[in-house]
């Protein structure tokens, strides 16, 4: 690994680099209280002119790159990433509405820095996130219209910061103060360092990633760019549609827990953590190790716990027990492999 401590926006604006989210990565998800947080942290930072430590972002170059420019694999800092391009897309539309400048930069500089590659109507964003929740990007960093079919946390975050830098009181250096006094750890993977293997790393250390983040890399870093892509279209994307209107949320945890639950009715959990062993033996043993076998059958049972209220209701009781370490023991009405 190679270690540097450097400026978030510096790292952000590095002059033709762009930033990519690998498929097996959540959704964006900061609520607007994490957003909040953040605002006066920076506000905070800027009022006493200190520095902000915002953590480690590990990234890996890809080889592939982007139309002449240099592309780096963003495995860890995706949130912070995302949540610092929407205030610069937000300051970006003040500083148009006003005509104030910020370091010398107005509105349209700022994004071309900050947001954009590439001139013109060909410019699009610096950084991309993964299918919805990318154009949502792309258009508040680009301040054009935001698409109809849109990712409501990214739009409700921007809309957020937007709000705060109208509201009486805001004050544009302090802010602009605030944001180049946070800084990073920027740590990129070289050689035999395996993102997968770093990105497992980080659950073992305590980050909150959920059950559906672990099973995602789990069956995309283990497949070729091409069938990854494939799969994550034809199987996972549903899978988070499916929990978004569940739940509003496209966290697919509890959906993959009910599934898991139901196949593994016996087995006794000593603790919720051991779920993701669970998983890979499923994977191993009732799937042969074919992910898009057994992505086939966890779309389908997940099909059929969205359409049933009753259903859902009777599962989410089972998974309850199961995770706490009790085996299921009624039988359930539900196929449990094959369509």
């Amino acid at each position: 690994m190679e270690t540097v401590q450097q400026s978030f926006l510096e790292f952000l604006g590095q002059p033709e680099v762009r930033f990519t989210i690998p498929v097996f990565q959540r959704v964006y998800s900061w609520s607007e209280q994490e957003c909040a947080d953040f605002w006066e942290d920076v506000n905070r930072a800027g009022e006493q002119g200190e520095q902000h430590f915002m953590g480690v972002l590990l990234h890996a170059i890809d080889p592939e790159g982007w139309q002449g420019a240099g592309t780096l694999d963003i495995i860890d800092g995706q949130q912070r990433m995302t949540t610092l391009s929407i205030v610069l897309a937000a300051l970006a539309e003040h500083l148009e509405k006003t005509g104030a400048t910020v370091d010398g930069m107005d509105g349209r500089q700022l994004r071309r820095r900050y947001l954009l590659l590439g001139d013109g109507e060909k410019a699009e964003g610096k950084l991309v996130l993964t299918f919805l929740d990318r154009y949502t990007l792309f258009a508040v960093a680009a301040g054009v219209q935001i698409p109809d079919e849109h990712a409501d946390r990214i739009l409700a975050n921007y809309n957020f910061f937007a709000r705060e830098m109208e509201a009486p009181g805001f004050d544009l250096e302090r802010l602009w103060r605030g944001l180049t006094g946070l800084f990073v750890v920027s740590t990129r993977l070289t050689g035999d360092d395996q993102p997968q293997l770093v990105f497992e790393s980080l659950n073992s250390k305590g980050l909150p990633l959920t059950t559906a983040d672990l099973v995602r890399n789990e069956l995309m870093m283990q497949t070729s760019d091409e069938q990854r892509n494939r799969l994550y279209q034809d199987y996972w994307s549903h899978l988070e549609n499916l929990s978004l209107k569940i739940a509003g949320d496209p966290d697919a945890t509890p959906i993959i827990n009910a599934w898991l639950a139901q196949q593994f009715r016996s087995t006794h959990l000593k603790s919720p953590d051991e779920v993701y062993n669970v998983f890979k033996t499923c994977l191993a043993n009732a799937f042969d190790g074919s992910f898009e076998k057994l992505l086939r059958n966890l779309l389908a049972y997940a099909e059929r716990y969205a359409a049933d209220k009753n259903l859902r209701i009777r599962a989410e009781a089972e998974t309850k027990a199961w995770l706490g370490g009790k085996p299921v023991r009624s039988v359930s009405e539900l196929k449990l492999f094959g369509d």
